[in-house]
């Protein structure tokens, strides 16, 4: 995994965003696309209704993360472009009190919050090293961020978003003076299902096509102010 790969120039940047079904993910797909990159929209949906050729979709459930890494793996094959942007997006929110929490739905969060993230991001680091400058972002939540306010049931979904972080921040490291970059971005409530299914009292929430739009210009250009950051964004607790 040392080497190097070779691959064609490409002019327009070749970006992945997991979990792109719906919410924050598939407004950034949008987002992208307008933006004129060529994007693969990971999400565990038959099919997704982007009206751009700029979108294509990788059907994959990442609990299956074995089968839907190999997508994704086979579909920058077919490329031979170099991988400008991985966005990290796919999670999964468990609310239930600890002491209720089954084993399953622990492994759950782990392996969706943690570990895919990343094994995909080791699976990738070939295409990412082609690329002239590479932006791995693990977009993570105020839950996980240290000092923040912590919400019964959530425990665990905050403990492995703060897992995803601490990868960005320990592979930043890692790969210190490479092309490589890696960042986590701690999101506070936007409107999006999840955090209207995990809240049962008002929270201020963030505009989702705002963040989206903030998160994409990141993705391309924050590479050159930021490395191995956990960036607090958000209006208020959480």
């Amino acid at each position: 995994m040392n080497t190097k790969a070779s691959f064609e120039i490409q002019e327009r940047p070749q970006i992945i965003v997991t979990g792109a079904g719906k919410g924050i993910g598939y407004d950034l797909c949008e987002v992208f696309s307008s933006l004129d990159c060529s994007v693969a929209a990971v999400s565990r949906q038959e099919s997704l209704p982007f009206q751009s050729s700029n979108v294509e979709h990788i059907q994959g459930d990442i609990a299956n993360s074995t089968d839907v890494t190999s997508k994704i793996e086979s579909h920058f094959n077919s490329k031979g472009a170099p991988l400008r942007v991985l966005i990290h997006n796919a999670g999964l929110l468990v609310n239930k009190p600890f002491e209720e929490l089954l084993q399953d739905e622990i492994t759950q969060m782990q392996s969706v919050n943690y570990l895919f993230p990343l094994m995909l991001t080791q699976k990738l680091l070939p295409w990412l090293r082609g690329a002239q400058h590479a932006h791995v972002i693990y977009i993570g939540s105020m839950g996980g961020f240290q000092g923040s306010e912590k919400y019964p049931g959530l425990t665990v979904y905050g403990s492995s978003k703060a897992a995803g972080a601490g990868l960005m921040e320990g592979l930043a490291s890692e790969y210190k003076g490479s092309s490589l970059s890696f960042n986590a971005l701690s999101l506070g409530a936007v409107d999006t299902d999840m955090i209207r299914e995990a809240f049962f009292t008002e929270v201020s929430t963030m505009n989702v096509r705002a963040v989206s739009s903030w998160i994409a210009r990141f993705a391309l250009e924050g590479f050159r102010v930021a490395n191995g950051q956990n960036l607090p964004i958000t209006l208020g607790n959480p």
